[in-house]
């Protein structure tokens, strides 16, 4: 998994999706905050770039990758998945640091 920031929460999603990192924004990059529905932040950004097309992605730091077994993701239960007004979440982990939201990113990027 890929883990970051956004909005001030932790967030990861599958290595799988994401194609590199820079660190360096340009005008145009789309901010992971935002398109999860939350505020932005100012901190330390980096560029994700997700998906075949490796669209650009800011997310606030740290970035990490690191392996989380399975039995530590559960699936949002039916009623907070219906309810929840965070765009691309899509299960709860429990990582060494907390809880992290698991995004899908295609959902997040409306794909």
């Amino acid at each position: 998994m890929v883990s970051f920031t956004a909005g001030g929460f932790r967030f990861a999603m599958e290595a799988r999706h994401v194609r590199g990192m820079s660190r360096t924004t340009e005008e145009g990059d789309a901010d992971a905050g935002r398109l999860i529905g939350l505020p932005e932040v100012a901190g330390e950004r980096r560029i994700l770039h997700i998906g075949v097309e490796g669209r650009r992605v800011a997310v606030g730091g740290p970035v990490e990758l690191s392996a989380l077994p399975a039995s530590r993701i559960f699936a949002l239960p039916p009623l907070l998945a219906a309810r929840l007004s965070l765009r691309g979440v899509r299960a709860l982990a429990l990582h060494d640091d907390g809880a992290v939201f698991i995004v899908d990113p295609a959902s997040l990027l409306g794909e």
